[in-house]
């Protein structure tokens, strides 16, 4: 497969599975009160986002393994460069 082809395709589906991930774990974050508090020195409209859910970098990062794996493990294998790597 083109290199192109496949950056192009990992994207979107590093795409698709962050929103699918958003699904899961922004409610899953919120059960666990896995929670934002903003200082009390800051603006009023920054108090807005007080209670904001952390950790949402999980939301891009599982994603982006999912992706990899996907797409550039299989090849890997195949391709027998996996007796290389555990040399």
């Amino acid at each position: 497969m083109l290199v192109l082809a496949k950056a192009t395709m990992a994207m979107m589906l590093g795409f698709i599975l962050s929103i699918l991930t958003g699904i899961i774990i922004i409610p899953w974050l919120r059960k666990l009160n896995a929670k934002q508090s903003v200082s009390l020195k800051i603006t009023k409209t920054h108090l807005a986002k007080n209670g904001t859910p952390t950790l949402g970098g999980f939301i891009f990062i599982i994603p982006t393994i999912i992706s990899i794996f996907l797409l550039y493990l299989p090849a890997f294998i195949i391709k027998g460069y996996y007796h290389v790597a555990l040399k």
